[in-house]
């Protein structure tokens, strides 16, 4: 898939952002996982894969589905109690899909600039890392330790 074609309809990322504010919905200070654009990270994470592709599609498709089939909306027209009762049917019916779904939402939300800040880490830069020098009698047991391979 070339870098300038689309995966997702823009009702999808609608879809995605709503059910990442249900996995990690705004608390504390924090901003809801979507509203950090973590659409557009997933959409360049699953089109690695054609079969990645077509699950986040599939089971995209099974959460529209399940909301339309059982509630009669969108889901981003359900309440949070209902869009919650559709996550956790699609949990327990596709949970293949789910763990991946929840995975890239987690990796992608701890890892964002923004919360990393909010949560009080912050990344050192390569050049600050200064390493110990190396201590080489460390390794002075190794070589003097017998081969434990067979000569061939």
């Amino acid at each position: 898939m070339s870098p300038n074609q689309k995966l997702l309809t823009d009702n999808q990322k609608l879809l995605l952002v709503q059910v990442f504010d249900r996995l990690i919905p705004e608390e504390g200070g924090l901003p809801g996982a979507g509203t950090l654009g973590l659409r557009d990270t997933l959409e360049a994470d699953i089109s690695r894969s054609h079969g990645t592709i077509r699950m986040f599609l599939e089971g995209l498709v099974q959460i529209q589905v399940k909301a339309m089939g059982e509630k009669g909306k969108e889901f981003p027209e359900l309440s949070d109690f209902d869009k919650d009762a559709v996550i956790s049917h699609i949990e327990q019916s596709n949970p293949v899909f789910f763990a991946d779904l929840r995975r890239h939402c987690y990796n992608n939300y701890y890892t964002h600039p923004t919360v990393q800040e909010l949560i009080g880490y912050h990344r050192s830069e390569p050049n600050d890392y200064q390493p110990e020098p190396f201590d080489e009698s460390l390794l002075e047991p190794q070589k003097n330790r017998q081969p434990f391979w067979r000569p061939v």
